[in-house]
């Protein structure tokens, strides 16, 4: 099993900042945190670098109508994707994640590293739950 991470990449995800603007919406955040994964599906992602900002949706709320007007500062993207560059850079002249810097992440779906880690037959069980 090749435990060399070669490919970095950036993933971002939505999270509730709890706070409202002045009509009453909610204001999000996105966060986009570093990962890195080897060739047998596993990940892991940076714990020193996330990258974060605030967007605020001031769309309409009408049931199938639904159009996001999305508001925000691109630094966090920006610079996300300038850390995930040098570190996939470092890696491509020969060196190693020093992984005291990292924590494991879910693997990737579909990867040999899914099927070995018990995701799949927890999301099975999960979606049984649902009805």
């Amino acid at each position: 099993m090749n435990r060399v991470f070669n490919n970095v990449f950036v993933r971002g995800s939505l999270f509730d900042t709890f706070d409202r603007t002045e009509d009453g919406n909610p204001i999000y955040g996105e966060s986009w945190g570093i990962y890195a994964e080897n060739e047998y599906g596993e990940r892991v992602v940076s714990v020193e670098a996330n990258f974060c900002d605030l967007k605020k949706y001031d769309g309409p709320r009408v049931e199938g109508e639904w159009e996001p007007d999305w508001s925000h500062d691109p630094k966090g993207i920006e610079r996300a994707e300038r850390f995930a560059e040098r570190v996939q850079a470092h890696i491509d002249a020969g060196g190693e994640l020093n992984l005291d810097h990292w924590g494991y992440a879910d693997p990737c779906y579909g990867s040999p590293a899914y099927g070995d880690s018990g995701q799949e037959e927890k999301l099975i069980e999960w979606e049984r739950a649902q009805g």
